[in-house]
Parts: C-alpha cells; structure tokens; sequence
C-alpha cells in the first residue's frame, strides 16, 4: 500500500493552484511556521525562498496534482512502478467542496485505471 497527496481539478491550472495550500503547509514544517491550511496562493515564489522550495518539493515527491487526464498518466506509471495494489490518497485542499471533488475526480481516475490495465484491481 502507499499513502501519497492527490490534488485533483477539472484543470492542471486550478489543481495546481490548490495544491498551493499543501505547499504552505510544508513551508511551514520547513521554516518552523506551523500554520493551520491556508488558502490557495496564484503565486508560490512570492512566499518561499528557493531553498525552502526544494526542501518542501522533495517532501512532496509523492503528490499527484493535475486534471484527470493528467492524473491517470502519472498514477498508472506510479503504481507500475511501485507495484503496489493499494493506494491510499489524502487531499488537504482548503475549500470543503474542491475536497470533496478531487476525491469524486480521483475515484473516477482509479476506475478509469482498473478498467485499462485487465484483471488490476486499486
């Protein structure tokens, strides 16, 4: 099994804007600023130096943000990789509602990758 971030949006563009609010939280960690989730940013470099930046990317490694399509491609190459055949997915997203889409999107992106790949089942 593997635990790891989705962020999901009908868009690469707002998934990525929301996954900014994930990217505030590991900045927190990083610089010793815990702050409760906050609000998506539209730009991430305003509020991070460069080495905070990669500290928190290398943390995220295992975050799969995009559209459904984009998702899909990055989630069957995960999976093959790791060879695993369970997931575990955690969406700390600020609006309760695009929560509660990225999972909806998710769900139908596994489904989508059960029925391509024969007798797998995530």
């Amino acid at each position: 099994m593997a635990c790891v971030n989705v962020i999901a949006a009908d868009s690469d563009a707002e998934a990525h804007r929301l996954f900014t609010s994930l990217q505030q939280l590991f900045l927190g960690i990083v610089s010793g600023n815990h702050k409760p989730l906050q609000p998506p940013l539209d730009d991430m470099n305003e509020v991070w130096s460069n080495s905070e930046k990669l500290s928190a990317q290398q943390m995220l490694t295992y975050s799969f943000v995009g559209s459904p399509k984009t998702l899909q491609s990055s989630l069957s190459s995960f999976l093959q990789e790791a060879g695993v055949n369970e997931i575990m997915a955690t969406s700390p997203i600020f609006a309760h509602d695009a929560r509660l889409n990225s999972y909806r999107l998710f769900a139908e992106t596994i489904q989508a990758i059960n029925r391509s790949v024969k007798g797998s089942k995530i």
